[in-house]
């Protein structure tokens, strides 16, 4: 299942169950046992604990073990069903994952550039909201103060070289207004970018 062979897992759960089956001792207590155990084997695959995730978890449970063991055809059509909807759950995860790597890297390189939401959502084809959402939870910080924050950090790095003026430095790292950086600054550091400099 962490290979994502999820084919030859396939296979190999019913080649269990069909020998289960023809030896008899494929008794209702031991289809619901079953049915449990592939359950916590799917939710420990969880790496993205999240909305991906939670929907997967939704949708595995929505028949009632009763009704997913109440027949071997009944019980291999639930199992299919449940390695698809897990493949298409770390498909979407990582994805996302992508979308949140690519958008970090394009603000790294464009700081000086005006980086607004619905900006960095369109390069990756996402809605604003969503970005941000998917931002929040990867990062533990909204869209714009992730922003923000790489900002000052370059700026810390460009003051303690010393080589620039604070004016340059405001406008490299995308501060088009001189207080507005000063504010920021002191905001995130306790100090003005000048004290930090001195």
């Amino acid at each position: 299942l962490t290979s994502g062979k999820t084919e030859q897992l396939q296979i190999e759960i019913f080649a269990f169950l069909n020998q289960m089956k023809s030896s008899g001792t494929a008794t209702r207590e031991f289809l619901t046992g079953f049915y449990y155990q592939f359950l916590q084997l799917l939710f420990r695959q969880m790496d993205h604990p999240g909305s991906e995730d939670e929907a997967f978890r939704r949708q595995i449970t929505v028949a009632s073990p009763e009704q997913t063991f109440s027949s071997f055809g009944a019980l291999r059509e639930w199992i299919s069903n449940s390695l698809l909807l897990f493949i298409q759950s770390r498909q979407a995860a990582a994805s996302q994952d992508t979308a949140v790597a690519t958008v970090k890297a394009y603000i790294e390189s464009h700081l000086s550039d005006e980086l607004d939401r619905d900006t960095l959502a369109a390069m990756v084809y996402l809605n604003a909201d969503y970005l941000s959402h998917l931002f929040k939870k990867d990062t533990g910080s909204s869209l714009i103060n992730y922003v923000i924050d790489r900002r000052i950090a370059r700026s810390k790095e460009l003051l303690a070289k010393g080589e620039m003026s604070i004016r340059d430095i405001a406008i490299t790292c995308g501060f088009q207004n001189i207080s507005y950086f000063s504010r920021q600054f002191k905001k995130s550091t306790g100090m003005t970018p000048r004290q930090f400099r001195n």
